[in-house]
């Protein structure tokens, strides 16, 4: 199962048509083989198999978290039933793989080539460490626009809908306004300071992803009630290591 996921999942990367303006990302559709997609949309681990995060984002105003996740450390993967943890296992072990992370690094090398000052046919020399974290939004679930910490190198978001009827619940990208110099101060941005130039649409088994730089601005806008929940697999790659599949 594992070389069919890479495999796949790189073949995906390589179809996807790259943009660098606001900054370096693409789109991507077919993301995982279909049948075993459809074993990930019938396996998700419990509500009460995920843990909530410890960064403040998530944070309601009742003060419980919007957003849940599951790392795929040893413990997670062992409370889950032999089927789920199968499925899951292989998934997150694939997104690890040394030729994913080259396809991805090179879709983006512009801005990751930028951003460390080397050539992109150099950019096999960056250390990246990359994490993968299933994600659970629940209602309410919002993200501010920020551009990422700096200690992450590129993020790949794999979306994990049932069908079609949450694409609206995508991730937007946004460019800053000429002379909105707060924006390049910090790494949230000011409310007006943005203009969004396009939202991913959250299709069943699509995705994007992005090298991190000063100007990888993006945002996800509250999701309503009525939305529900939205899963998805996200591949973060950082420069120092991270826990993952121990």
């Amino acid at each position: 199962m594992i070389p069919r996921i890479i495999d796949h999942l790189t073949a995906a990367i390589e179809r996807a048509q790259v943009f660098d303006k606001p900054f370096s990302h693409f789109y991507m559709v077919d993301c995982f083989p279909s049948d075993i997609y459809a074993q990930m949309i019938s396996h998700f681990p419990g509500p009460k198999s995920y843990s909530d995060p410890t960064f403040k984002v998530a944070l309601r105003e009742d003060g419980t978290k919007s957003r849940r996740d599951f790392k795929f450390t040893r413990e997670e993967l062992s409370g889950l039933n032999e089927e789920a943890r199968s499925v899951w296992y292989a998934v997150s072990e694939s997104v690890l793989s040394t030729q994913i992370r080259k396809c991805f690094f090179k879709k983006v090398g512009k801005d990751m080539a930028k951003r460390y000052g080397i050539h992109p046919e150099e950019l096999d020399q960056i250390q990246a460490y990359p994490s993968p974290i299933l994600y659970r939004d629940l209602p309410r679930y919002k993200t501010e626009i920020h551009a990422d910490t700096i200690s992450k190198i590129a993020n790949m978001h794999l979306y994990l809908p049932q069908d079609l009827s949450q694409r609206d619940l995508g991730t937007s990208i946004y460019s800053f306004r000429l002379g909105a110099v707060s924006a390049v101060l910090h790494r949230w941005g000011v409310p007006g300071q943005f203009r969004k130039v396009k939202t991913f649409e959250f299709q069943p088994n699509s995705g994007y992803g992005f090298g991190v730089s000063k100007n990888s601005w993006h945002a996800r806008e509250v999701i309503k009630s009525e939305s529900g929940v939205r899963n998805s697999l996200m591949v973060n790659y950082y420069q120092t290591s991270k826990t993952f599949v121990q």
